[in-house]
């Protein structure tokens, strides 16, 4: 069995998420609406009350923004994967964390695909959702490209580790950039 079917489908990892960490999504939702109210109130009132009151679309947000951070997190393992393939020295040791993520092969474009399928249904304040996350968490704000200085013994090492973070941040916002091109591609009528 590969890694790949060990992570399972979009689907297979929303439901888990839903057993396992059932208030998440919620969370996600209301932190959202905070955030939105921020930019605009008017809209998050709206989206409020619109979400406490169709039960239905309150689970269709529920699955739209646990498969947006899903994918948000597949695009992190996926260009921690290129980068620790990318970047190795001979004497480096790798740490439990990066043995483990060099193994697990994503075939990021199956996700695309099967996140694009679901997205068929998005109107417009889940299309507006998913752009918020996914155009607003850059690579450096997840601080991809940070190291800590004090875990490396030499210079040597902190250099391959911070050139290793260095492209860790550039394949996330690759794959960002190319999900959210995809995505607007299919969502042109509510732009």
């Amino acid at each position: 069995m590969s890694n790949e079917n060990q992570i399972g489908t979009l689907e297979e990892m929303t439901k888990e998420s839903f057993l396992k960490r059932p208030e998440q999504s919620m969370e996600a939702i209301e932190e959202y609406l905070l955030n939105l109210k921020e930019e605009n109130p008017q809209k998050a009132d709206l989206l409020t009350v619109k979400t406490t009151k169709n039960k239905n679309y309150l689970e269709q947000f529920k699955v739209a923004i646990t498969h947006t951070s899903l994918m948000v997190f597949l695009m992190s393992i996926k260009a921690a994967s290129i980068a620790n393939a990318s970047v190795q020295s001979e004497n480096e040791v790798q740490d439990d964390v990066q043995n483990v993520i060099s193994q697990i092969q994503i075939d990021f474009d199956k996700y695309v695909r099967e996140f694009l399928m679901f997205a068929r249904q998005d109107d417009k304040d889940i299309y507006e959702m998913r752009l918020y996350y996914i155009d607003g968490l850059t690579g450096e704000q997840l601080g991809l490209d940070k190291i800590n200085e004090d875990m490396y013994e030499s210079r040597t090492e902190r250099d391959i580790a911070q050139q290793r973070a260095n492209l860790q941040k550039n394949k996330y916002d690759e794959l960002r950039a190319s999900l959210l091109k995809q995505y607007k591609e299919t969502k042109i009528h509510l732009e």
